[in-house]
């Protein structure tokens, strides 16, 4: 494959591998400036984790068709930081297990969801407004999921995680701004 060619098929990848990240992690879409999916959640359910398991193994699959020595330097480049988002995205699932082992992890999605909403002037306060209705209700959800799918946590991370939720808590309570 020359390297035109190559690049070509890389940039198809990364294209699709950005849109459906960005689909699969709203919150992170969000904070990356990208305001298609505002009003929506990551699915942290067991069944939300095998949709991303199989994304992480499509886009693998997809990735290895490409050699990398086909690829112009620049994008010999991605193509490497791709595959190690990808090993840095299955270590966190098979090896850290956050949305098994540390309620941290849901504060953190549900704070990191909200409060650009809430702080950041990016859109009009209607629209910001509409998209903040949607997460809350969709908060039941990952609260849900939290529950079904936290073991024992470590008694630092529960107290950690319940002070955090009393911020969480103030700033729903503060407004828009």
């Amino acid at each position: 494959m020359n390297a035109a060619r190559a690049d070509e098929a890389f940039a198809a990848v990364s294209a699709k591998f950005l849109a459906s990240y960005l689909r699969l992690e709203p919150v992170r879409a969000t904070e990356l400036g990208d305001h298609t999916h505002d009003g929506t959640w990551p699915d942290p359910s067991v069944e939300g984790e095998a949709r991303a398991r199989s994304f992480i193994a499509e886009t693998r699959a997809a990735l290895a068709t490409i050699p990398a020595a086909d690829l112009s330097l620049e994008r010999r480049i991605d193509h490497a930081i791709l595959g190690d988002q990808l090993d840095a995205w299955q270590f966190t699932l098979d090896e850290l297990k956050p949305r098994e082992l540390d309620p941290l992890y849901y504060t953190g999605l549900l704070g990191d969801g909200i409060d650009p909403l809430v702080t950041r002037s990016f859109a009009p306060i209607a629209e910001r407004t509409a998209n903040l209705q949607k997460r809350l209700e969709g908060v039941p959800a990952v609260v849900a999921a939290a529950r079904a799918r936290l073991g024992a946590p470590s008694r630092i991370h529960t107290e950690t995680a319940i002070e955090q939720n009393k911020g969480l808590v103030a700033l729903c309570d503060g407004g828009l701004s």
